[in-house]
């Protein structure tokens, strides 16, 4: 893949460190409760986008985990973190 990949990365990274952080920064104690499902999917979303930064280092970045056939570009620009083709994703 390429320098667009990486970018798309850091871009999804930093929008949802960003989410994180408001998230986090509420001071009362009942939003917080209400935003700890929220908090959880922004971290399991930065953990894919850390595995996908792993993947992109190793060459592996745009490859089904499933099946190894590419993901489609347009899928991968809109969600970069994505480790499914549409096939496996169903």
């Amino acid at each position: 893949m390429n320098i667009v990949d990486k970018k798309n990365l850091l871009k999804r990274r930093s929008e949802l460190e960003i989410a994180l952080i408001n998230l986090k920064s509420k001071e009362d104690t009942l939003t917080v409760r209400d935003n700890s499902e929220q908090i959880k999917e922004i971290e399991t979303s930065l953990e894919l986008v850390r595995l996908a930064m792993d993947r992109l280092d190793n060459d592996m970045y745009g490859f089904c985990l499933n099946c190894d056939d590419e993901i489609d570009r347009r899928i991968l620009s809109r969600y970069p973190e994505t480790t499914r083709c549409k096939l496996c994703d169903k």
